[in-house]
């Protein structure tokens, strides 16, 4: 099974907004491929806020082309009365220097926009059926993103999900997780966060 969708929207002469993502299935009810890109403006300097309008925040000289990129691919397995899911993603994100005029490059909000690789894993193993009287389920999930100058950013969490139906539309629901701290590796300090 495969699917595929694309949207476009243009909002003005300035803004535009593209987007295509698509999910193709390699084995039966097992793995799966999915697959994201878009391209759209982004903000380079907020401090322009005060001024809404086309001279402002939304002048062109004050936006930047945007691409982003990912692929996903991701297993999931029913076990009995359990449910196994894993992913990993691989993503892009890519700034295009604009043509036009730079804001002002006193602002203390320009140089944010940075191109990054970012990755994310997941799994969980859990209950299948949501619906159950009571469900139970264990995950972890780890991220990390790397930039052109500043520390990359890192971070992992592991926990157990846990929720109890009381009524027919009332459900009580608890999550425990451990969290890691931001952490930086080994050389991070020659490009220094921002």
């Amino acid at each position: 099974t495969r699917s595929a969708v694309a949207t476009a929207a243009v909002f003005d002469s300035v803004s535009h907004l593209l987007g295509a993502h698509g999910s193709y299935m390699l084995v039966q009810d097992l793995f799966f491929i999915d697959a994201q890109a878009g391209y759209s403006d982004s903000i380079i300097d907020a401090g322009v806020s005060t001024n809404y309008g086309g001279t402002g925040l939304f002048n062109r000289s004050n936006m930047e082309e945007t691409g982003r990129a990912s692929i996903t691919p991701r297993l999931t397995k029913q076990l009995g009365g359990f449910q196994f899911d894993a992913s990993y993603t691989y993503g892009r994100v890519w700034y295009f220097e604009s043509d036009d005029a730079p804001p002002n490059p006193d602002s203390i909000f320009v140089g944010f926009n940075e191109d990054s690789e970012d990755q994310r894993a997941y799994a969980s193993l859990g209950t299948a059926d949501m619906e159950n009287a009571t469900t139970l389920k264990a995950f972890y999930e780890w991220r990390e993103s790397t930039f052109e100058l500043s520390q990359p950013f890192r971070y992992e969490r592991t926990g157990l999900d846990t929720s109890l139906r009381l009524t027919r539309t009332l459900r009580l629901v608890a999550e425990v997780e451990v969290r890691s701290a931001l952490e930086r590796r080994p050389g991070d300090d020659a490009h220094p966060g921002r």
